[in-house]
């Protein structure tokens, strides 16, 4: 059940203890700044989200990114709190309001094969990032730029290995070290190789992105999609199971 939260009066000590509460609970992965770290991401550009959905994200979690839900930590005063200061965190960010159509970005989004590899709503592939919690943690503007210059991240890359059997397997490199090296393959499963098993290794020529996607993305189409991937109709889904 959804936590209602009583709105408090936004006063500097009700914003004081948000920043405590913050800098004890909050502050290990987003950072004493919000601005995020090694474990999560900047909190301060997210703007255009409501009261109510970051209540529903505080109280909830987002298990597909890996936060823990907060329900039996905060009362509804606290969770108020910490809104407030993450609001002071986020006043001198600049707001890319959203523009598109969402129903027309989803429907994009199952054209140009993105369920293939990636998760949105329950549904879809697993071999690229789960995207049902992203637009809660990541900006509008994060978002173009991930749709715009995704094809370059070498994580999406196929790469062939090809073993002194002469077997050959073709993956996208999940791990590796000095001595071994871990693909996952397109239906996948993840094959384990030493390194000395391994005589030949390659880049292949295609990306894992489809080559209609990311450089036809502009415009409306562009901002369609954003908007899609922003809704809480998306982002939501896996926290509120």
């Amino acid at each position: 059940m959804l936590l209602t939260v009583a709105l408090l009066p936004l006063n500097a000590q009700t914003r004081q203890t948000g920043q405590q509460l913050f800098e004890w609970t909050c502050a290990g992965c987003h950072g004493l700044d919000g601005k995020g770290g090694e474990h999560a991401p900047n909190i301060t550009k997210l703007r255009q989200r409501t009261d109510a959905d970051l209540q529903r994200i505080i109280h909830n979690g987002i298990p597909a990114s890996g936060m823990p839900a907060f329900k039996s930590v905060f009362d509804s005063d606290q969770i108020t709190a910490i809104i407030a200061y993450l609001r002071t965190l986020q006043a001198t960010q600049k707001i890319t309001p959203l523009s598109g159509d969402g129903e027309a970005g989803r429907l994009l989004f199952e054209k140009a094969y993105c369920t293939e590899c990636h998760t949105a709503n329950g549904q879809g592939g697993f071999l690229a990032t789960d995207l049902s919690g992203y637009g809660i943690t990541h900006s509008a503007d994060d978002l173009r730029q991930q749709i715009l210059h995704h094809r370059e991240d070498e994580r999406y890359e196929w790469t062939k290995v090809i073993t002194r059997s002469g077997r050959e397997h073709t993956g996208l490199i999940r791990n590796e070290d000095n001595f071994s090296l871990q693909l996952q393959t397109p239906n996948g499963n993840f094959l384990f190789f030493e390194k000395a098993q391994i005589t030949k290794r390659e880049r292949q020529p295609r990306s894992v992105v489809p080559t209609n996607g990311s450089n036809e993305w502009k415009g409306e189409d562009l901002n369609n999609l954003v908007t899609y991937l922003s809704q809480p109709s998306v982002t939501n889904s896996a926290s509120t199971k």
